[in-house]
């Protein structure tokens, strides 16, 4: 026999491994959303919702094919991906190393996808099953056995077409050797009784074949070693004439379900959920768009959804909460909310699915118009001040100003086209104004025409002829020369820094003001500002004000994006038996304790919280005592090198995972 994760995988197990298949079964061992956005087409990869709550699926392959949703009614329940092969996206990890069935090798060794199958043994050809894992990505095809109570009425007991009079399971054991009690699974009937059923294990990689199991493919090299493994069915188990509702799996994870076999037609499982699901008629950039919930228009409703958008007829795995705003990427693109239910024990709905709705786009508002400052004479200089604008995402948002022209009583200026303007004599009698064209990606440009001057004066004229009791005329805008810039990472804990630019006249003071969404962050008025946790998802902006004696402030705001999670900056762990420090080299015995001393991690604006996990030759030690900083060396480690993984954790920051030095083998 051999054991299971000896051989490393061809390639990595891929982060979005759970997805189309996985969504089935019940939403909390969805795994975790990941913020990346990439591209998947329809059905393949989807994301999870729990009845309005939306849970992107992590980031995926792009542009994969679209596979038939599995017509295994088990899929609910599919909670391990055992069989893959070489292309991407499509390992699998049946033994938590990496390792797992290859696809092609198993139909070398006759083993059927796509149709039911029937026993390999004769005596029980009336029972038939269908395998999941025929199609190419990341979907489960089989249960990792942890207690779980399987929904067979309407498949194969009281609420079937004929309830079954047999049964058999279709199964492998990773490490079985490790299972030192037959596994027992508990049928549970339809006239409320039990009964316990002890089915024989062996390990997936044996080259022996005990009573009571038969191959359903011969022995064919696994995926990531030339290891040869397959998968077992159980003789027929008799049913007693009972009707099965329900079966009761082992808690043993090392034992894997990948389907059931039965002289039953299956048909009468297929969901009789149907709804509809609709999105607004007009959508466009920045609008904030609310998940969709699907109306119901069966009695029959789903214990759990899969539900994701996509664009262009393609999914998207960003991670979207329940309302967002429409990004400006989202322009010119078809958006569609799709909805697959589910319900146990019953094989897939087909998918319900709202129309597709153009996304149009969104115009940039005015919120200060531009103006003009300086004396309207000849000579003197005049400076446009663009003004401010909005979207429906920021007020006041950043903006670039693409052009600008300066006219003359509504005729451009030739050659009149910077930020300063002089007037000459040929202007003199004249009102001047400035359009100013601002745009923003994923916003059409707009044109805004300041105020006018007063008439331009000439170069020796009084400019307050008319109250020679009150000369003061009205304080010029600060002008602006060169723009503010910023520079830092948009991620928690990082330092981002704003240079003030530079401004007419030079003597102009500055100060600065770090905005969160709409919202002044309190105390944050230096050049510098340190991202915390509560900046997460957030769009931040830096405000400078320009002030000088005799002249109107000028403001300038510029927005630097969203934030993101910060990283954790953390050393490894040490190891240390009392106060010695392990190494590579070390000699344990069994009766030691080794203890995982855990590194400081830096969490600029939070704290960290670790958690640890022990392993041994690679595989993780069960129970509590593999979770604790301190592991105490029992015989079971003997011979095996010991490692220690800390995983470290922070609101704001991704979680972060460090690896010890591992140690020798553990002597007596």
């Amino acid at each position: 026999m051999v054991a299971s994760g000896s051989e490393p995988p061809a390639m990595p197990t891929p982060m979005w491994m759970e997805t189309l298949l996985s969504a089935s079964r019940p939403l909390s061992r969805l795994s975790a959303p990941r913020r990346a956005l990439t591209r998947l087409s329809v059905a393949a990869a989807l994301t999870s919702l729990a009845f309005g709550v939306i849970t992107a699926a992590p980031a995926a392959q792009a542009d994969t094919a679209v596979p038939a949703v599995n017509a295994s009614w088990l899929d609910y329940y599919f909670n391990n991906k055992g069989i893959g092969g070489n292309g991407t996206g499509d390992a699998p990890n049946f033994d938590t190393a990496g390792n797992g069935f290859h696809r092609s090798n198993l139909i070398t060794g006759g083993l059927q996808f796509g149709a039911d199958v029937a026993h390999p043994n004769p005596s029980d050809a009336s029972l038939t099953y269908r395998m999941g894992g025929d199609v190419v990505g990341a979907y489960p095809d089989n249960i990792e056995a942890r207690g779980q109570t399987i929904n067979t009425k309407q498949a194969l007991g009281s609420g079937a077409t004929s309830s079954a009079t047999k049964i058999a399971l279709v199964v492998a054991s990773r490490n079985a050797s490790d299972i030192t009690n037959s596994p027992q699974y508990t049928l549970n009937y339809s006239d409320g009784t039990s009964e316990s059923k002890a089915m024989p294990n062996v390990d997936w990689c044996s080259s022996s074949v005990p009573a009571g199991l038969s191959r359903v493919a011969s022995l064919q090299p696994r995926y990531g070693s030339s290891t040869p493994c397959t998968i077992f069915i159980t003789d027929a188990i008799s049913l007693g004439g009972k009707k099965l509702d329900s079966i009761t799996l082992p808690d043993e994870s090392r034992i894997h379900l990948f389907a059931i076999a039965s002289d039953e037609n299956t048909s009468a499982a297929t969901s009789p959920v149907t709804g509809t699901v609709s999105l607004p008629a007009t959508l466009r950039v920045g609008d904030r768009l609310t998940t969709p919930s699907p109306s119901w228009t069966s009695t029959a409703t789903p214990d759990s959804v899969t539900a994701f958008w996509a664009l262009d007829g393609v999914i998207q795995t960003n991670s979207l909460s329940s309302a967002f705003f429409i990004p400006s990427s989202w322009q010119g693109k078809t958006v569609q909310y799709i909805v697959l239910p589910h319900r146990q024990g019953y094989r897939a709905s087909p998918a319900i699915a709202s129309a597709a709705v153009s996304v149009q786009a969104s115009s940039l508002t005015v919120v200060q118009a531009p103006s003009i400052a300086g004396l309207a004479r000849v000579a003197d200089t005049l400076v446009v001040n663009p003004g401010s604008y909005a979207t429906s995402l920021e007020s006041p948002t950043s903006v670039a100003v693409t052009a600008i022209s300066w006219k003359a009583n509504g005729q451009a200026i030739a050659g009149a086209t910077g930020t300063t303007f002089i007037p000459s004599a040929a202007q003199v009698g004249a009102t001047i104004t400035a359009d100013v064209t601002v745009s923003k990606t994923g916003y059409p440009s707009i044109t805004v025409t300041s105020a006018p001057t007063q008439a331009v004066l000439a170069a020796d004229a009084n400019p307050f002829p008319a109250d020679p009791t009150n000369p003061v005329q009205p304080a010029p805008q600060v002008a602006i020369k060169a723009p503010i810039s910023t520079s830092g990472s948009l991620r928690v804990g990082t330092t981002l820094s704003a240079k003030a630019g530079s401004f007419l006249p030079a003597s102009a003071g500055v100060s600065y003001q770090w905005v969160r969404g709409a919202v002044r962050i309190p105390g944050a008025t230096r050049s510098t500002y340190i991202l915390t946790p509560r900046d997460l998802g957030a769009i931040v902006s830096v405000q400078v004000t320009a002030t000088a004696s005799g002249y109107q402030p000028t403001v300038q705001l510029r927005s630097l994006g969203e934030v993101a999670s910060g990283a954790i900056s953390v050393k490894k762990p040490v190891l240390l038996v009392g106060k010695k420090k392990v190494t590579g080299k070390t000699r344990l015995t069994v009766g030691k304790k080794v203890k995982a001393k855990a590194a400081r991690a830096t969490v600029p604006g939070s704290t960290a919280t670790v958690t640890y996990q022990w392993y041994a030759n690679g595989k993780k030690v069960s129970g509590k005592a593999g979770k604790r900083a301190t592991l105490k060396v029992s015989k079971k480690l003997q011979g095996k090198r010991l490692k220690v993984k800390a995983t470290y954790r922070s609101t704001g920051y991704a979680a972060k995972t460090v690896t010890s030095t591992t140690t020798a083998k553990v002597g007596r």
